[in-house]
């Protein structure tokens, strides 16, 4: 198994812990997501693999991109969904607001060790020493550079 799918499933487990809605409370074996955008192969994968491991789950998953309006309408209704795949650089605002929840007891209870992580990512889904997510992709951009170029424009290339 790679490690994308690995990562996905972590993000299903630790949904696991609760989410903000009464949805947990009322169908304990139900999981509702949002933001997954299926059929995006990452996506299939980690569903293919929690559905395998979890069959006695409901898995319902709300496709397409995360719609920040749907979800923020969803929990000022008080009926937002158990796990949320979004960018992790708005996280800290939506924590802010109160919209998710902390999961560091979680994160802690099923043994997830975060120093596994790269730390700016990590950085990235705390607000306030808080842990509100747990990082996915880490993407690196590549800039290629035509020294000669710079160095003729007057540029240093370092």
């Amino acid at each position: 198994m790679t490690r994308w799918p690995v990562a996905g499933l972590l993000a299903l487990l630790v949904a696991g812990c609760g989410g903000l809605g009464p949805s947990a409370a009322d169908h304990p074996d139900t999981l509702v997501t949002t933001g997954f955008g299926l059929p995006d192969e990452h996506a299939t994968a980690r569903v293919d693999v929690f559905r395998q491991r979890r069959p006695e789950v409901d898995l319902r998953i709300n496709e397409g991109a995360f719609d920040e309006q749907q979800f923020l309408s969803s929990v000022a209704a008080g009926d937002p969904p158990d796990l949320v795949y979004a960018d992790r650089r708005k996280l800290g605002g939506y924590a802010a607001r109160g919209a998710v929840q902390d999961l560091g007891p979680c994160l802690r209870r099923q043994g997830v060790d975060l120093a596994l992580y790269r730390a700016a990512a990590v950085r990235q889904v705390t607000y306030e020493n808080v842990v509100y997510g747990v990082p996915d992709f880490f993407t690196v951009r590549v800039l290629v550079l035509n020294n000669p170029v710079l160095r003729e424009a007057g540029i240093d290339p370092a």
